[in-house]
């Protein structure tokens, strides 16, 4: 699963790409993806592609979408969290750092 979200991912232009395994420490995800996009469009393309890829893999009723904002959006696949984020929101929030700090 994760290998396919990262192909999607690449394959749509996502920068600064950060894999973060939670696994030990919650039970309710594997992983949280936080991935940046040039723009606003860029992000909604990003959201909106990989939404598309979903559906063709017949994965898309089995996942959770958050996309009114074109800035930032999440996709909750199984047991993986994707965070689709412009570079000023990302930086603004840090949400690597706040997740890392949780772990330890």
């Amino acid at each position: 699963m994760k290998n396919m979200i990262l192909n999607i991912l690449y394959k749509y232009k996502a920068i600064d790409i950060k894999i973060i395994n939670i696994g030990k420490s919650n039970i309710l995800a594997s992983y949280i993806i936080i991935v940046s996009g040039n723009s606003s469009t860029h992000t909604k393309s990003i959201f909106k592609n990989f939404k598309k890829e979903l559906k063709n893999n017949g994965l898309y009723k089995n996942s959770f979408y958050s996309g009114k904002n074109t800035d930032w959006n999440i996709i909750d696949i199984n047991d993986v969290i994707i965070h689709i984020m412009t570079k000023n929101l990302r930086s603004y929030y840090n949400l690597e750092e706040l997740i890392e700090n949780y772990e330890n």
